[in-house]
């Protein structure tokens, strides 16, 4: 395929950027607009080579102008057209310019907002979801009133020292194609909530941001996939840091999970693993049962072998 890497950023404007690309990689990753539903899988895989994609959750698959045509606008067609036929050329030297990340266009909820629906929606939305105004106020949650995220909730992820590095934005109506849009930036290895960890203490790690932001000390890796966040990685092994999973609980968490804590098994960590929730994640556990419920199934997590004597897996 001509323009590989154009590719790849014109169908991340659509889909959200994949987890990982560089110019060496046939194959690259994004999360499925059909049945991904904001959890971050990862599932659909393009293929960069053969100019085709499939999702091998939902067995979605076609050309990646199918993308464009049920996901994209009229412009964004024109353009992947355009690319794929090798008429398209960069505008200026060097190619894509990653977005801004910026709050400043952002409405903040830690004030009242009464002149907006979508100020009123925001909130009960996070509300139904079990969001204390203590939880906004930590993480400095927003809404965009008008722009490209209109009507989305966002979650910014702040460095040590207070800046904003990356964010995630979620429909607040669940009316749109896509749940959740990232921004256009390549932040592969952002810690996301690093100015919230204690890498002296065990470090949870979770699939979502929504599953993060209602624990202590949690760290969302946007997916089920830990290797290629080397920031990630290099602080866990530098502080010898205790980890606890705690994996959505359907098939592909459970299974990922493992492969996850292997990996960190290698690097000398000690895991635990919360295996006990009945709730399909972290996020819908707190909403039901609250913050005591959360807090007897990370006490209750299990050292890794033992969890995988259990479950057969040696």
């Amino acid at each position: 395929m001509r323009n590989k890497s154009r590719v790849v950023d014109l169908v991340g404007e659509i889909l959200g950027f994949p987890r990982r690309y560089d110019n060496s990689i046939e194959e690259v990753e994004y999360c499925c607009p059909r049945c991904d539903n904001g959890r971050n899988k990862f599932n659909l895989v393009l293929n960069l080579y053969k100019g085709v994609f499939h999702c091998w959750a939902c067995e979605y698959r076609g050309r990646v102008d199918k993308i464009a045509k049920m996901y994209g606008d009229a412009n964004q067609v024109k353009r992947l057209q355009k690319i794929l036929a090798g008429v398209d050329k960069p505008s200026s030297k060097g190619g894509k310019v990653e977005e801004p990340l910026s709050l400043d266009e952002f409405r903040s909820l830690k004030v009242e907002w009464n002149d907006s629906l979508h100020y009123r929606a925001a909130m009960k939305y996070l509300k139904n979801r079990g969001i204390t105004q203590d939880i906004i106020d930590k993480w400095d949650i927003c809404y965009a009133e008008s722009g490209k995220y209109a009507a989305r909730i966002i979650i910014p992820s702040r460095n040590i020292n207070g800046g904003v590095e990356y964010f995630i934005a979620r429909d607040i109506y669940g009316t749109s194609k896509l749940k959740y849009k990232n921004p256009q930036s390549r932040k592969q290895s952002v810690i996301f909530g690093e100015k919230f960890i204690d890498w002296t203490k065990p470090v949870i790690i979770t699939e979502g941001v929504f599953d993060a932001i209602v624990l202590y000390n949690a760290v969302p890796i946007l997916g089920t996939k830990i290797v290629g966040n080397d920031k990630l990685i290099k602080k866990i092994m530098e502080n010898k840091t205790p980890i606890i999973l705690g994996f959505d609980q359907d098939q592909v968490g459970v299974r990922e999970r493992i492969d996850v804590a292997k990996f960190l098994e290698k690097l000398g960590s000690k895991l635990y693993i919360i295996s006990d929730n009945e709730y399909n994640d972290l996020s819908e556990a707190f909403e039901k049962r609250g913050k005591y419920y959360i807090m007897e199934l990370i006490k209750g997590a299990k050292h890794f072998d033992e969890l995988e004597m259990k479950m057969g897996l040696l």
